[in-house]
C-alpha cells in the first residue's frame, strides 16, 4: 500500500540527531516526546553522547507502523 514512501528517517544536526516521524502527528497522543509542529511530522530530538532509548524508539517505531497501515 505505502511502497517508496518514507516512514521515519534519521537526520544529523551539529549538536544533536533527530528520529523523524512521518506520520508523527498521529501518534503525539501516545509519544509526549514527540517534538514539532506542522502538518504531519515529528520528531525526537537526541543529543550526542548521551544514550538513546532503545524500548522508546522501538515502540514508537512499531506504532509508526501500524498507524502507516491503517
Amino acid at each position: 500500500v505505502n511502497d517508496r514512501d518514507n516512514v521515519m528517517a534519521i537526520v544529523l544536526h551539529k549538536a544533536n540527531a533527530h528520529l523523524q516521524v512521518f506520520n508523527g502527528v498521529l501518534l503525539v497522543g501516545e509519544f509526549p516526546e514527540l517534538e514539532g509542529a506542522g502538518r504531519g511530522m515529528r520528531h525526537i530530538k537526541t543529543r550526542y553522547r548521551i544514550p538513546v532509548n532503545g524500548q522508546l524508539v522501538k515502540e514508537l517505531t512499531q506504532a509508526c507502523l501500524r498507524a502507516w497501515g491503517r
